[in-house]
């Protein structure tokens, strides 16, 4: 069974939660596997997105998310 938390570990990696769902989700990831491994995924790729123009980071982005959503 998936994670009902696990749609926004991209969202708190981005750092566009609110601070309340901000302090929700470090909670939840104390205890839950499944999302510590998403999150440390896609924080191995957040510098190459970093590290490409705007312009870029957004088609990269979105890219990531959708090829990340329909493998998990």
């Amino acid at each position: 069974m998936s994670c009902p938390f696990r749609e926004d570990t991209g969202v708190y990696v981005l750092g566009a939660l609110s601070p309340q769902e901000h302090l929700r989700m470090r909670m939840h990831l104390k205890d839950c596997r499944s999302c510590q491994i998403d999150v440390a995924d896609l924080l191995a790729v957040l510098p190459i997105l970093r590290n490409t123009s705007p312009a870029l980071w957004s088609h990269s982005c979105r890219a990531l998310f959708i090829d990340w959503s329909l493998n998990n």
